[in-house]
């Protein structure tokens, strides 16, 4: 019979992924996203299995009943043409089976095969990026800028808080601007040693001040330059981070220093 490609003793034994190269789609692709593709993959993977389950090894045939169903379920991006080459053809007939179709989407293949839908190959799709080697060693750069640049502001910090021995804690503008830039130094991933600090600062007689006990001191304190500066030092002690969310507290610390003693 014409366009019969191969006789069953030619049949693989194993189970055949096929391989949808760039050349035979690539201006498919030209401002189409992966969702998009991926839905339209899922129906070209069901056309090839339909095909396959019906036994149809005849190139005509396969021609027919592609275009057919290319028709019925309204296949957009993909003729019959791009994915039924002389190759593909080839490998629908003397597969034993056909397990899955991929095809690479931005240098990232989407898989898909039986039970898959267009969300869960574009997850796989995402996943395999986030696990491309390209992608790991672009983390581990990241990574390793990162540990870079704590371990260096770690260094910033240890100098900063061995200061604390030398601090003047009777004199209240030298502990405030102290303690306030000691807190802007707080990055993510460092060891601000908060506890020790506390202690440190417990023992000079300043204890931090949650939000409740800081609003019910402040009415007393606005006219009183020593107690409202004990209720900043209270106030930077629970609150270190509020000192990295811009000027607010730089602008109260130097209202405070203005104040007559």
């Amino acid at each position: 019979m014409e366009g019969f490609r191969a006789e069953n003793n030619n049949e693989k034994i194993n189970p055949v992924s096929l391989k949808i190269s760039k050349d035979q789609i690539e201006r498919v692709f030209w401002g189409r996203s992966v969702d998009v593709t991926a839905e339209e993959l899922v129906k070209v993977f069901a056309i090839i299995s339909h095909i396959k389950e019906k036994g149809i090894r005849d190139e005509s045939e396969i021609k027919d009943a592609a275009s057919d169903l290319f028709d019925e379920l309204d296949v957009k991006l993909f003729t019959y043409e791009m994915i039924f080459t002389d190759q593909t053809i080839d490998e629908i007939i003397t597969a034993k089976e056909i397990d899955s179709i991929t095809m690479d989407f931005n240098d990232i293949p989407i898989i898909i095969k039986k039970g898959s839908t267009a969300e869960s190959a574009v997850k796989e799709w995402e996943n395999a990026g986030y696990n491309s080697p390209e992608a790991i060693e672009k983390r581990e750069a990241v990574q390793k800028e990162k540990n870079e640049l704590i371990q260096k502001q770690q260094s910033i910090i240890d100098k900063k808080f061995s200061e604390i021995e030398q601090l003047d804690f009777s004199n209240l503008e030298s502990v405030i601007d102290w303690l306030y830039s000691y807190n802007t130094l707080d990055i993510d991933g460092v060891d601000m040693y908060e506890d020790a600090l506390v202690e440190k600062f417990e023992t000079e007689g300043y204890e931090p001040k949650d939000n409740d006990a800081i609003n019910g001191m402040v009415g007393e304190a606005l006219n009183d330059k020593e107690k409202l500066g004990k209720v900043i030092i209270g106030y930077l002690l629970m609150n270190g981070s509020l000192a990295l969310r811009g000027d607010s507290l730089k602008n109260s610390i130097e209202e405070w220093k203005k104040l007559a003693s």
